[in-house]
Formats: C-alpha cells, sequence, structure tokens
C-alpha cells in the first residue's frame, strides 16, 4: 500500500486525491495518509521487536525466572502477530478517511500496548542483581524507542503511547534502587527520552510539511490540467466557428462585403464574381465607384456605376 492513497477504492494509490472541498476535508485526509504510513512501517517495527524481545529473553535467562521470561515473551509475540493481522486487513480493506481514522485509534491503541509490555519488563522482570543486565536492558529498551521516534513520527501521539509507557518504568525502577550508577542510569534515560520525544516531534512535523505541499501540487497540477483542457475546448470552438463561417462566406448565394471608414472595399465573398462579374482583386482597396470606372464614355461609364452601385446590397456587417 502507497502512502498516496486515493479514497475510496480497494487499492488506493494517491495520497492527493482525496475529497478537498474544505479545509476540515482536506484536514481529514491529511490525518488519514499520516496513518497510511504508520501501517505501511509496521511490518518491519514488528520484526525488529520480535527480535529485540528474543535477545532480551536469551541474556536475562541465566538471571531471571524462566516463567515469567517466557510468559513475557509470549505476550510480545502474541502481541506482535495480532498488530500484523491488523496491518494485513488494513491493506485489503475499501477505505475512507473516515474509516483510515478509525485504523489509526486502533493502530495507537496496539503501540500502547506493546509500549505497556516493554514497560513490564522493567517492572516485573527488572534484574536487581545484576548492574550488567540492567545496562542491556536499558540499552535494548532505548533502542526500540529510538526506531519508534522514525516509524511512529508520522504520529506523534502515536510515539507517546508507545514511548512513554516503555521508558518511565525503567526510569522509576533506577530512581528506586538507591544506588549511585542507577542514579546516573535514571538520569541518562530521562534526558535520552527527551531528545526521542524532541526528534519525533520534529519528524512529525516535517512529515507533515512534505504531505501539505504534496497535496497542494497535486492540486496544482489538477489546477493547471483542467485549465489546459479548457483551452483545448475553446481552441476547438473557434476553429468550427472559423470553418463554419468560412463556409458560409464561400457558399453564400448573397453578395456580403465589408468596408472601411472611407468606403474602400476590405472583404467581399466569391458571391460578388458570380453576379458581377468583377475579380477581387479589381475591388478590394477600392470603393464602389472606383469599380465602376470604364475606358468607355463617360455617359457609359455613369450608366454602368449606377447599374453596379443598385446591385449592391446594403453591408450586413458593421463598416469600420
Amino acid at each position: 500500500m502507497s502512502p498516496s492513497q486515493s479514497f475510496p477504492g480497494p487499492h488506493p494509490s494517491s495520497i492527493a486525491s482525496f475529497p478537498q472541498q474544505t479545509d476540515t476535508t482536506r484536514e481529514t485526509s491529511l490525518s488519514a495518509q499520516r496513518i497510511i504510513l504508520l501501517y505501511q512501517g509496521l511490518p518491519a517495527a514488528l520484526i525488529a521487536g520480535s527480535g529485540c524481545a528474543l535477545a532480551l529473553v536469551f541474556v536475562n535467562w541465566p538471571v531471571l525466572p524462566h516463567s515469567g521470561l517466557l510468559a513475557w515473551l509470549a505476550y510480545q509475540l502474541i502481541l506482535a502477530t495480532g498488530r500484523y493481522g491488523l496491518a494485513r486487513s488494513f491493506k485489503a480493506k475499501t477505505l475512507t478517511p473516515a474509516v483510515v481514522l478509525r485504523w489509526g485509534r486502533a493502530f495507537v491503541v496496539g503501540t500502547a500496548m506493546a509500549g505497556l509490555g516493554w514497560g513490564a519488563f522493567a517492572v516485573f522482570l527488572f534484574p536487581d542483581s545484576s548492574p550488567t543486565h540492567q545496562v542491556f536492558l536499558a540499552f535494548v529498551l532505548g533502542g526500540i524507542v529510538a526506531g519508534a521516534s522514525s516509524t511512529l513520527a508520522a504520529r506523534f501521539d502515536a510515539f507517546l503511547s508507545f514511548g512513554l509507557p516503555t521508558l518511565i518504568p525503567l526510569v522509576s525502577r533506577f530512581l528506586t534502587l538507591g544506588q549511585e550508577h542507577a542514579l546516573i542510569m535514571a538520569v541518562c534515560a530521562m534526558l535520552y527520552s527527551i531528545l526521542l520525544a524532541y526528534t519525533a516531534l520534529r519528524m512529525s512535523n516535517t512529515i507533515g510539511e512534505a504531505l501539505r505541499l504534496k497535496d497542494n501540487n497535486a492540486r496544482l497540477v489538477d489546477q493547471l490540467a483542467a485549465q489546459l483542457q479548457e483551452g483545448e475546448q475553446t481552441e476547438l470552438l473557434r476553429t468550427v466557428n472559423s470553418d463554419h463561417h468560412r463556409f458560409i462566406m464561400e457558399y453564400a448565394q448573397d453578395i456580403i462585403y465589408r468596408t472601411d471608414r472611407s468606403g474602400r472595399f476590405t472583404f467581399i465573398n466569391p458571391a460578388v464574381i458570380r453576379l458581377l462579374g468583377y475579380h477581387e482583386t479589381e475591388m478590394l482597396g477600392h470603393r464602389a465607384l472606383d469599380s465602376c470606372i470604364r475606358t468607355t464614355a463617360a455617359s457609359q461609364s455613369i450608366s454602368t456605376c449606377g447599374n453596379f452601385c443598385g446591385t449592391l446590397p446594403a453591408p450586413i456587417t458593421s463598416s469600420r
């Protein structure tokens, strides 16, 4: 599934084609796109998390109760399997922005449950007697949350729902130990948590700006395409009108002409040649009286001129 999905549709493909009549609709669309990004990165995150869970159990196997480790591992694997099924179902659904938002709530619930699972290890399976295993636990939980700052950055609340229940129990356990090295670890874990939260927030804002920019670009492309199509239709209409006008001029049975302000012909149609016998080269640029002048006697010229001028109809188009 691409993060650029269009809705509705069984396999959405364009992020920017959500309905965008209002600002509220647009924000809903952008929120849905964030959720798509979350589900897109979920399978890889689940694989990495399951691997870390197995490593944590393996390293702590000699120092912690086996039943507790196996129960915790079973919880993590069952939850990972369920979240993977959720991602598969999301991909197969026919989606609209409103539906995606509901799936977003399910995603946040899943991340919160995963965070509680990781935090539960620090509460119930904390290796009090082994500073080395404590450091390893802090390393694993810190790495898991660091990865979440990237995979969950599309929605900052999703990151918080995972990061807080994962790291707060760890910091609390270090503080309750009352040892110098544990206090240092607690301070370092708190500073690390603040840094990760800041990083996730900045990445979330960056993703939001990128989605808005992509949405604006897509809307601009749609507008340009519409304008181009409108221009093509206008040009086609102009061509049709021009061909229609030319057909009328050429095949009209009546005389059609146009003159300028001084009375000189600027246009004549072929009917002039058929009805009066004058070629257009004899009339264009001349007045009507000029066209009547012959090389015959003055009386004959006046007679011909009168006949010609009496034959011409009134202009059907206004003189310029």
